[in-house]
């Protein structure tokens, strides 16, 4: 028996809006590390949290971010909900 999770698709087709932007981290020596983040706005309703994962984003056919992703936060805003994504390797 695995401790893996078994992941299964829960929700497929729903609507959102996928960004990227640079974030800096501090990084040894004083230097700074910079990496693309992937965001990711939904609905209000959808049901995820920060132990679920993202397959993929997809857009018309084309795949705009691949995955697995692990969800490392979730913001509730007032019209949508934003997911902070990272690439599971």
């Amino acid at each position: 028996q695995s401790d893996e999770p078994d992941w299964q698709p829960i929700a497929e087709d729903v609507p959102c809006r996928a960004w990227t932007e640079s974030v800096a981290e501090p990084a040894a020596d004083r230097q700074t590390a910079a990496y693309e983040g992937r965001r990711l706005a939904l609905p209000l309703g959808i049901d995820v949290s920060e132990s679920d994962r993202i397959g993929e984003v997809v857009d018309r056919g084309a795949v705009i971010f691949e995955g697995p992703m692990n969800i490392e936060g979730v913001q509730r805003f007032p019209d949508h909900l934003e997911l902070s994504l990272e690439r599971i390797r």
